[in-house]
């Protein structure tokens, strides 16, 4: 089962958190020290308390260089999902 995968595997598991979460982990984890990732999502993780283990997981892990989050505006055309652009630096 992928939802006992994702338990068993993230510390960021939460039985309602989107799956992007888990690349946020994902990125994390392979990711040597120093080393530096971008990713364009949604932003409810910032907010959700679904998104309270990730955020935590953040904070121990490194720090956000920029987090750019985008609440008033549609960024893509076919989606309309609040976006947040994190650009995040292991160490």
């Amino acid at each position: 089962n992928f939802r006992e995968f994702l338990k068993l595997n993230y510390k960021c598991f939460e039985a309602f958190a989107d799956i992007y979460c888990y690349f946020f982990e994902k990125s994390i984890n392979i990711l040597s020290l120093n080393g530096i990732f971008n990713l364009i999502t949604s932003n409810s993780f910032l907010k959700a308390e679904y998104g309270r283990p990730l955020r935590n997981l953040f904070n121990v892990s490194g720090q956000f260089l920029h987090l750019i989050n985008i609440e008033d505006a549609q960024i893509f055309e076919d989606a309309t999902v609040n976006t947040v652009i994190a650009n995040f630096a292991k160490g």
